[in-house]
């Protein structure tokens, strides 16, 4: 039940990997344009581009150019679903599914070594508290 309740939760944080399995084989390639930068937060680039006239904003931590190089206007390759161009990025599609797909992955282990630690700690905590109730109990004879 906690497995469970631990891959939903997971998932919830992650919940476009299958969008990102569906960008390998179908996707399209346009020119965004960097917004603006926070080369602070890892070398975050926050860009838009136009989809049939409409606009689509998305940020990246994968470019070739170091962020401090990157000014407004910069333009670079995205990749976007073209039934979703919400779902984009500027890695390869395959490089982003797998990226997603790992961190998803790595997410739940970790999920799944704090629950397997708290459980170890509950059960024995139980363990420790029934044995001093043991010794708390009068003998009659």
């Amino acid at each position: 039940m906690a497995l469970l309740f631990l891959v939903a939760l997971a998932t919830i944080g992650d919940n476009r990997v299958g969008g990102y399995k569906q960008l390998v084989t179908r996707h399209a390639t346009t020119t965004a344009r960097t917004i603006s930068t926070v080369c602070w937060n890892h070398g975050e680039v926050k860009y838009e581009f136009d989809v049939n006239g409409r606009k689509y904003t998305g940020s990246t931590y994968w470019l070739e150019t170091p962020c401090n190089q990157v000014k407004p206007g910069y333009t670079f390759s995205v990749n976007y679903d073209p039934l979703d161009p919400t779902l984009n990025t500027t890695m390869a599609p395959n490089e982003a599914y797998i990226h997603h797909r790992d961190h998803l992955w790595s997410r739940i282990a970790v999920g799944v070594i704090l629950i397997g630690g708290l459980l170890y700690h509950l059960l024995r905590k139980k363990i420790d508290s029934s044995k001093g109730n043991e010794s708390e109990t009068p003998h009659v004879s």
